[in-house]
């Protein structure tokens, strides 16, 4: 049997995504206007241990990079332009990898601010454009693929695109100029990954609320070693607990006097309990926190981000 094989077009493929017959030149020149738009809001971010990139967030100046790009209290951002700052550290997450930049002396800059879209509208397919500082050189474009729909909402974007260290912290985002996420990850393959712009908007919404405390007071006491083999807990100290605070983080999770508190897990084992002076951090997820009560191991959730 005989099999026709057809094949597609290329003016016809080319038309479907908006190119027609004499229009490649028209395309190339909006794709660079859309690039040039995109480089105003990308910093040099400088540092003694190196240099990076970051994006201009708002209008107050707040400059997005990732947490890798930072490593002391304060950088320098120099834009575009060659306008630089100095600017202090004031927000950072080593798990999201992101940190805030606050530059100092600029209250009457008129900051070049980003065009931010909501990553979770995205579609594997969609045309993405990297933005950054990479091996010294300025404000250098790279031009790829996404390769899948962010998942969850919140999660990371990964595209088939070219980046070299540099990019880190710059601008992620779509054919229209829009910022989707902010590169940090070169995974091999031709492949990399940003922090999606909505984990940014989450990251920055709870730094400006008022940061949740734990809210007990007590006394360190030792564990039994009866209760710990009992339970087979590593935790030889806990927090007994003689108060908690109203409104706060232990009294949502059920905590009550008397409660021997001993950490924080991933999950129900006794053996990954984490101390619970480690500070709950302001981008943790719903944690559970070991505790004795009557002599019985119980888990209650705490969740920081309610």
């Amino acid at each position: 049997m005989a099999v026709t094989v057809e094949t597609a077009d290329p003016l016809s493929l080319w038309e479907r995504v908006g190119v027609r017959a004499g229009g490649s030149s028209s395309l190339s020149k909006d794709l660079a206007e859309t690039v040039a738009d995109i480089q105003r809001s990308v910093v040099l971010v400088r540092s003694r241990h190196g240099t990076g990139s970051g994006v201009v967030w708002d209008s107050d100046g707040t400059i997005v990079t990732n947490h890798h790009v930072v490593h002391e209290p304060t950088a320098e951002v120099v834009l575009p332009n060659g306008d630089r700052f100095a600017a202090r550290v004031t927000g950072q997450s080593a798990r999201l990898d992101l940190a805030i930049l606050s530059p100092e002396g600029a209250d009457d800059y008129e900051w070049p601010v980003a065009s931010v879209r909501d990553s979770a509208e995205l579609r594997a397919g969609e045309l993405m454009l990297a933005v950054g500082n990479p091996m010294g050189e300025r404000n250098v474009a790279t031009l790829g693929m996404l390769v899948a729909a962010p998942t969850p909402p919140a999660g990371p974007l990964r595209a088939a695109i070219t980046l070299r260290p540099g990019n880190s912290g710059g601008a992620m985002a779509d054919a229209r100029g829009h910022i989707v996420g902010i590169p940090h990850l070169v995974m091999g393959g031709g492949l990399a990954q940003a922090v999606s712009s909505r984990a940014v908007r989450h990251f920055l919404h709870r730094k400006s609320q008022p940061r949740p405390t734990l809210g007990l007071m007590g006394h360190w006491v030792e564990v039994p070693e009866r209760m710990r083999a009992q339970h087979g807990l590593t935790a030889d100290g806990g927090l007994l607990v003689t108060e908690v605070a109203d409104s706060s983080l232990a009294e949502r999770a059920g905590i009550i006097l008397g409660d021997l508190v001993l950490g924080f897990s991933a999950s129900k084992d006794p053996m990954a309990i984490v101390d619970i002076r480690d500070v709950i951090d302001d981008d943790s997820s719903p944690r559970k926190l070991a505790t004795i009560r009557a002599g019985q191991l119980r888990w209650a959730e705490v969740d920081s981000t309610a």
